[in-house]
């Protein structure tokens, strides 16, 4: 009877070593997937870093043959592997709803997403097979979204309206004036929002929905909002590979974007790091009022000159982003957070440059 006993008690033993083994081999695969993911994502955008637009200039649409050629996003080793947690739990990008193309995810915010079936048992439902969830992933790299939650507070609700409404009108030209225009971003929409609601609707919208209600008060630091709100906004609605490698390489999306359900004003951060931080760590999709309060605070683009000289006045009533300006906010290392930021999170330290306290003109 014992000896029948202990058989049983070793078997047990056996199955949960063998299923605890099992759970930290997938942990450690997923793990260096989505290493690879960023190595490979960060690679290609470091061999299109020297095609962007000469420094000092605005970068518009690219020549497209100087762009790299497709490369197909299936390509990227196991990555149906990292996407099928998310991908599973969010009915595979909700294709049947209104948000499908900008990737956004009905999971209520605080709660754990389900794990879903490994890649030896699919288990994907019957309408969609496991074939087409592999196909559905083999896109370029300029077409793969963040994957986002459902609004969380006012910068995504503006934002995600702003893409979804603009969206439909790329086929029409009706994005084309503002997109294409040597004065993108519109600063004189900064200087004088109202007047310039129907040149520069993109543009517009972001500042007065936005940029006038966040706490920067110095011009030099509304300016760099502006520019990043906008061409990242520019690519999200057309979806280019011309306005995808107009961005700086350090504000495309990086793997832990791409696969991890996170609210949009994420993807706003400019350091890689921060952004994939606050990617997996969930305790902060819902605190954008107490990050952004505390960040803003202390942001600085050490812009070194004149507020005055962020841009070049043309006439009375035209103005444009100074070519330097957009040459030094491009430029990562000048982004920074003061040492009282990182007092209140000091996980970031190593993703986010520390600075001087930003001094108020």
């Amino acid at each position: 009877m014992r000896a029948g006993l202990w058989g049983v008690f070793e078997l047990t033993w056996h199955r949960l070593r063998v299923k605890q083994t099992i759970a930290q081999l997938e942990s450690r695969v997923e793990d260096l997937t989505q290493q690879l993911i960023a190595t490979k994502l960060e690679n290609d955008s470091l061999k299109a870093e020297n095609q962007l637009a000469p420094p000092g200039s605005i970068p518009q649409r690219m020549v497209p043959g100087s762009i790299p050629l497709d490369d197909p996003f299936e390509n990227y080793p196991g990555l149906d592997a990292v996407q099928r947690r998310n991908l599973h739990a969010s009915q595979y990008m909700l294709t049947n709803s209104q948000f499908a193309q900008s990737s956004m995810m009905s999971i209520p915010i605080g709660t754990e997403v389900q794990e879903a079936p490994g890649l030896l048992d699919p288990g994907l439902p019957p309408q969609y097979s496991y074939d087409d969830f592999v196909r559905s992933i083999s896109i370029p790299v300029w077409e793969a979204r963040s994957l986002h939650y459902p609004p969380t507070c006012k910068v995504d609700k503006v934002l995600l309206g702003l893409v979804e409404s603009r969206r439909p009108l790329n086929p029409m030209g009706g994005n084309e004036y503002e997109f294409t225009n040597e004065k993108f971003p519109a600063v004189a929409a900064l200087l004088n929002p109202q007047h310039h609601a129907l040149t520069f609707p993109l543009t517009t919208s972001i500042v007065s929905g936005l940029i006038y209600h966040l706490t920067i008060e110095n011009l030099p630091e509304q300016i760099a909002m502006m520019y990043l709100f906008c061409i990242l906004c520019r690519w999200l609605i057309t979806g280019s590979k011309e306005d995808y490698y107009a961005m700086p390489v350090w504000l495309r999306p990086g793997a832990a974007q791409i696969v991890t359900a996170h609210p949009m004003w994420v993807d706003l951060m400019a350091w890689p790091g921060a952004r994939e931080r606050l990617c997996r760590d969930m305790k902060f999709h819902d605190k954008f009022e107490e990050f952004s309060k505390i960040a803003n605070e202390t942001w600085s683009i050490n812009w070194p000159y004149n507020p005055g000289d962020c841009f070049i006045t043309l006439s009375s009533k035209e103005y444009i982003v100074n070519p330097a300006f957009i040459t030094h906010i491009r430029d990562l290392s000048n982004w920074t957070y003061g040492p009282s930021f990182f007092e209140v999170y000091p996980e970031f330290k190593n993703d986010i440059n520390m600075g001087r306290p930003r001094v108020q003109v």
